[in-house]
């Protein structure tokens, strides 16, 4: 599965960074976004290091490639579900 989808339909994203700073720098700017909404944030206050944000698929394609240049590089991908067996079927 790709991390990131197809299409102006919307998604939830993670975006991950090891740098707090950066990662702060990133919440502004969606917060300024009225295309993104952003859902969660994840880590000590004022420390985050995992957002999770809703935007159009394609918003999703132009942000990875801003985050994939930044020092150090941040990292988004689709939030999918979790499951216990994944692709298995009970018998």
């Amino acid at each position: 599965m790709p991390l990131i989808k197809h299409g102006p339909e919307k998604g939830r994203y993670i975006i991950r960074s090891e740098d707090a700073n950066q990662l702060n720098g990133l919440i502004n700017r969606i917060k300024q976004d009225p295309g993104v909404e952003l859902l969660d944030v994840i880590g000590p206050a004022g420390q985050p290091h995992t957002i999770v944000a809703a935007m159009p698929h394609e918003k999703a394609r132009f942000l990875e490639q801003d985050l994939i240049l930044s020092k150090p590089a941040m990292t988004i991908e689709l939030d999918r579900p979790l499951s216990l067996f994944d692709d298995e079927k009970g018998d």
